[in-house]
């Protein structure tokens, strides 16, 4: 009965060692105890009865272990063979717990960025429009902002009326129709001289700046493409210029709008006005508009329109264009 405690005790704590103190112990003891035995003899240190003792319980010590050893492994066997005993409810939901505890903690899945948009558009809704590349949005925050659309630019048909102008202003009369939603993008340089605002307007928001978004929801590119728009890129503000390009070319190869060599001018030219506007010096070979940024021959007709504060006697073409005008679409200076 002692042994068998004093084995299932020496199994207990030896079974909760760590590896390394097993191997050391197996190891360590069995030589040390016997050399120590050794030397006791030797010496004869102790009296007789006692070295007898103590040889006695060394030897008990090494049955002792021997017997543990070898009676462990077929336990350890037979107990992996036998069935989990039934646990009771309380103490599987504390075991469930613990296991909980023990499980690491997961990390927590970074949040997802949501996806920046495309542009940044300025929502807006057509009040009124002027002609053919100028229109009235309220915007937002309840103001009311003229724009000229950046790019392109349509025949005149306000101060004065150009050949296709009241067409150009018809065609963004009907694609702005007022109350209709659009999206305003800007440029470099968000003003032009007249206060107005420059922008791209787009009839849709864009999913990416493409030549096929552009075309398909770009007012601007669409005025371009039907023949309503010659470009007109003034600097910094040239982002979609080289689109602008590609859409004039298509729209003038093909004949569209005001590149159609058969138009004919639709409108009488309005009467002159009754005060005689006076006559350009002989170096003037050209007038130009300093409200339109445009100039004509001498002898055109929509000189004659001009209100007399606005001409500006130019000597030549290359002056003309120098200064920041664009030839007329109706003379063709």
């Amino acid at each position: 009965m002692i042994a068998d405690r004093l084995i299932a005790n020496q199994a207990g704590w030896f079974s909760r060692l760590p590896v390394w103190a097993k191997v050391l112990f197996v190891l360590v003891w069995p030589v040390s105890v016997s050399y120590a035995l050794y030397w006791m003899w030797k010496d004869r240190r102790f009296s007789h009865r006692t070295r007898l003792v103590l040889t006695a319980a060394a030897g008990l010590l090494f049955v002792i272990a021997a017997y543990s050893s070898a009676h462990n492994a077929p336990v350890a066997t037979s107990s992996l063979a036998q069935k989990p005993a039934p646990v009771s409810g309380a103490v599987a939901s504390q075991q469930a717990t613990e296991a909980v505890s023990e499980t690491p903690p997961q990390p927590l899945p970074e949040p997802v960025p949501e996806p920046e948009p495309v542009l940044a558009l300025l929502p807006a809704t057509v009040v009124r429009v002027v002609d053919g590349d100028t229109a009235v949005f309220a915007m937002e925050s309840g103001e009311e902002e003229k724009v000229r659309f950046i790019g392109v630019d349509t025949p005149e048909s306000t101060t004065e009326v150009e050949v296709y102008g009241k067409e150009a202003s018809a065609y963004t009369s009907k694609a702005l129709a007022v109350g209709t939603k659009v999206w305003l993008e800007k440029d470099t340089e968000e003003r032009d001289r007249y206060g107005r605002l420059l922008a791209y307007v787009w009839l849709s928001e864009p999913s990416a700046v493409s030549d096929a978004e552009i075309r398909a929801k770009m007012f601007n590119a669409k005025l371009a493409l039907d023949g309503y728009a010659q470009q007109m890129t003034i600097q910094p503000n040239s982002k979609y210029a080289e689109f602008f390009t590609t859409y004039v070319s298509e729209a003038r190869a093909a004949e569209k709008g005001l590149w159609n060599p058969a138009l004919v001018v639709s409108e009488e030219p309005a009467p002159k006005p009754a005060v005689v506007a006076p006559s350009p010096t002989p170096s003037a070979s050209y007038i130009g508009n300093k409200n339109t940024k445009k100039f004509h021959y001498a002898d055109c007709s929509s000189v004659g329109q001009m209100n007399p504060s606005n001409k500006v006697p130019l000597s030549s073409r290359e002056k003309a264009i120098s200064l920041g005008y664009v030839p007329c679409k109706n003379c063709n200076p």
